[in-house]
């Protein structure tokens, strides 16, 4: 937004479109985009970057 007549304009447009296809479509766009950032692909992408760092680390488990 440049201008408080542009957040005018868009909050006019988005009260019009409620409860519309138009509004579950919009939603569903923002959903898809924030799906990157879910905590499930971000432990999996950091998992991937440190094993091409530092390679499959095993975990031995039994004598402590």
């Amino acid at each position: 937004m440049r201008s408080g007549q542009e957040v005018i304009e868009r909050l006019s447009y988005l009260r019009q479109i409620a409860g519309t296809q138009q509004h579950a479509d919009l939603i569903a766009a923002c959903l898809d985009r924030l799906d990157l950032f879910r905590l499930s692909r971000q432990v999996a992408a950091l998992e991937a970057v440190l094993d091409t760092v530092v390679g499959p680390v095993s975990v031995e488990r039994g004598a402590a």
